[in-house]
């Protein structure tokens, strides 16, 4: 939708889980209080509202039903049309499905009152990654580490510079295809993270009853009689 300039200014969905929180005990966190966000945003719904959309609820039960129409429609129609083309593998039915948007919307659209087509202007690539993206809060550590799924990072020494004083927690980024990022808030700067590997422990040589006497009779044993700190 980006790539042909199609990015609606509104999106009007129901309160599925995708787009609404069912949790009553997830309250908005407090980076969301102050932006003005009173309930807690779905990954979903925080992504298309950094790219300007704005989501609109349906509340009734006749808004959720075009939906639900829509949804009947197209599983009553699709699959016979695959079975008409021939088509039984995943490829050859995503393929297929840029014709059927535009068959579709040519026989079932509804002519608009005002032909001027009012969309948002194409978004650069990586302003729609960064939006769709999973995010996670991260408390910021002394030297600039954090941890994240049982795995410890650290930023780049030259990233460490940049990054202000203040700043006690990060947002992380995860993308499918390029990885985790991380966002500094109140900055425009998005660096990466590298992660920490553990140290490996030396274990220590085990000695065997003779060696330890042979040890103890050369290096020898003061008890407490024999200690200096007694005559002090």
């Amino acid at each position: 939708m980006n790539r042909k300039g199609h990015l609606p200014l509104h999106l009007y969905t129901d309160k599925r889980t995708i787009f609404w929180s069912t949790k009553k005990e997830a309250m908005p966190s407090h980076e969301e209080l102050l932006l003005g966000i009173l309930v807690h945003e779905t990954d979903f719904v925080r992504g298309l509202r950094q790219m300007g959309i704005h989501t609109i609820f349906a509340h009734s039960p006749q808004a959720k039903g075009r939906i639900e129409r829509l949804w009947r429609t197209l599983q009553d129609r699709l699959p016979k049309d695959f079975k008409q083309q021939g088509i039984c593998r995943m490829a050859e039915a995503n393929a297929y499905l840029e014709q059927y948007i535009e068959n579709f919307n040519r026989q079932f659209s509804v002519a608009a009152k005002e032909e001027t087509k009012k969309y948002l202007p194409r978004l650069p690539k990586t302003k729609v990654q960064r939006a769709l993206s999973h995010r996670y809060w991260r408390t910021l550590h002394h030297g600039c580490e954090f941890s994240f799924q049982n795995q410890r990072y650290v930023l780049d020494e030259e990233d460490m510079k940049r990054v202000p004083d203040t700043t006690k927690q990060v947002e992380l980024a995860v993308y499918d295809d390029i990885g985790l990022r991380v966002l500094i808030p109140k900055t425009e700067l998005c660096v990466k993270a590298h992660p920490i590997q553990p140290k490996k422990s030396i274990p220590k040589p085990k000695h065997s009853e003779e060696e330890l006497r042979r040890i103890r009779q050369e290096n020898g044993r003061k008890g407490k009689a024999h200690s200096p700190w007694r005559f002090y």
